[in-house]
């Protein structure tokens, strides 16, 4: 898929746009349903874009937010946050295809926070690292049915005693499109690194339908339990999405080509299994509100850079956030900048 063609006159801009519209919204949907059912993980159009058939491409998402801190309320208050992953096919053919993944992210504190039990001390370094299969297999039905696996560790040092070893796996099973051109998708995942709901197969269902008319196209995906809805009507566009576990609303407006602004404001959580300590995890979560510029760096690459605004933040030990709140450590609000990269190869 190339994210940034060659300048062409506005008319053929126009139609460049609507067609990669399309696509991002088979990304976005992959991204965020994987994001649901395994939080930690980051999808490369998969599984919906595996799931309606599509040829299987290498990718790769790499994303800072906070690596330059502009402002905060207290000294000490800064927190950066790394995240990458990498999506590379190694065998395809016409029923059979299977790929490799790999995953890593990194929270980084200024400091060990104390929290409000006096034994509960939050270490400054957390990270996470993950590797395994996808395969996808096309039934004669016309069904297909996908599914990976993840095994890593993740807690305070990856290469010391204080990691734990995380699993997660998901299973997806999508019937073959109905004349409407929707599509019931079918689910099962499980993981033990979630920041709620751990150790459980959790099951899922979800009904995903693209559209078009004269002025607008899009998808929508609605399922147990949660909405997602990308709608695009040049040059303005707008993504949402509203579940338990995390939840965001983007707006963009493209100025020139595929160039552009937007602004987002999302609820973003994280879960970090360990060893030791008075819990099995470490969660972290916060509300982000983001403006910033997207544009092709070339024709398969992709760039996001701006300001991110951080509140509502806190970091504590416990099993769910719902339950986290005796060794608990709240942060001040922040200003800092962001970078992600993406691109399919």
């Amino acid at each position: 898929m190339e994210l940034g063609p060659d300048f062409k006159p506005l008319d053929e801009w126009v139609e460049s746009m609507k067609k990669f519209g399309l696509r991002l919204a088979a990304l976005g949907l992959s991204a965020l349903v994987l994001g649901l059912w395994c939080e930690n993980a980051t999808s490369q159009g998969l599984p919906f874009g595996a799931l309606n058939g599509e040829e299987l491409k290498g990718s790769f998402q790499l994303e800072s937010v906070g690596f330059v801190s502009v402002a905060t309320q207290r000294e000490y208050e800064k927190v950066e946050h790394l995240r990458g992953d990498v999506f590379l096919p190694v065998l395809t053919g016409e029923t059979t295809d299977f790929a490799f993944q790999v995953r890593g992210s990194r929270l980084s504190l200024d400091r060990d926070r104390a929290t409000t039990a006096t034994a509960g001390v939050i270490p400054r370094d957390l990270g996470s690292s993950s590797v395994g299969p996808f395969f996808r297999k096309k039934l004669e039905s016309g069904d297909i049915v996908t599914g990976d696996i993840q095994v890593g560790r993740s807690g305070i040092d990856l290469g010391s005693s204080t990691t734990a070893t995380t699993v997660a796996a998901n299973l997806f099973w999508g019937r073959k499109k109905s004349d409407d051109e929707g599509q019931w998708i079918y689910l099962l995942s499980y993981s033990n690194s979630r920041s709620s709901l751990n150790n459980i197969p959790f099951p899922g269902f979800a009904y995903a339908k693209s559209f078009k008319t004269e002025t607008s196209q899009g998808v929508w995906a609605a399922g147990a339990p949660f909405f997602f809805a990308l709608i695009r009507s040049n040059p303005w566009s707008f993504t949402s999405l509203l579940t338990p576990f995390t939840s965001f609303i983007d707006a963009g407006y493209s100025f020139v080509g595929p160039f552009g602004v937007f602004a987002r404001f999302g609820w973003q959580p994280q879960g970090f299994k360990v060893n030791g300590g008075p819990a099995e995890r470490i969660l972290y979560e916060e509300f982000r509100t983001q403006i910033g510029l997207r544009g092709p760096l070339s024709k398969s690459i992709l760039a996001t850079v701006g300001f991110a605004y951080s509140d509502g933040r806190r970091v504590a030990w416990g099993d769910s956030l719902s339950r986290a709140t005796v060794f608990e450590s709240r942060l001040d609000d922040e200003t800092s900048l962001f970078l992600s990269l993406s691109g399919r190869f």
